[in-house]
């Protein structure tokens, strides 16, 4: 995982304070979760802070920085410049709102809507 950089608690603490929307206004910052919207995210255009990932045991064949969409889609991010942090499987289901996360996850720069 050269490339990746596992995310301190002080970086997972910010991020779960995007889930407040006042916070999230004040930093005009939002997080995208979900194989196929951080996929469009990152095709989008929009300034990606930085794409956030599960980290699985090294043993483990589901390896989400390597394998499978998820793989596909950091890689395509790291090509970007996108920075990629790997986070806990725990601590990135409580950046969720879903019952079920997909392993991924992306803290989007907010446009200017005026």
């Amino acid at each position: 995982m050269e490339h990746y950089q596992r995310a301190s608690r002080a970086e997972i603490t910010y991020y779960r304070k995007l889930l407040q929307k006042k916070f999230r206004r004040s930093e005009r910052k939002f997080l995208v979760e979900g194989s196929r919207s951080v996929e469009e995210a990152v095709r989008s255009g929009w300034r990606l802070e930085v794409i956030l990932a599960g980290a699985f045991d090294q043993q483990s064949e589901t390896d989400s920085l390597r394998n499978g969409r998820i793989g596909r889609i950091v890689q395509e991010a790291a090509g970007k410049g996108i920075p990629i942090r790997e986070l806990p499987q725990r601590d990135l289901h409580g950046l969720s709102e879903t019952v079920n996360t997909q392993g991924i996850a992306a803290v989007v720069e907010a446009h200017d809507t005026r």
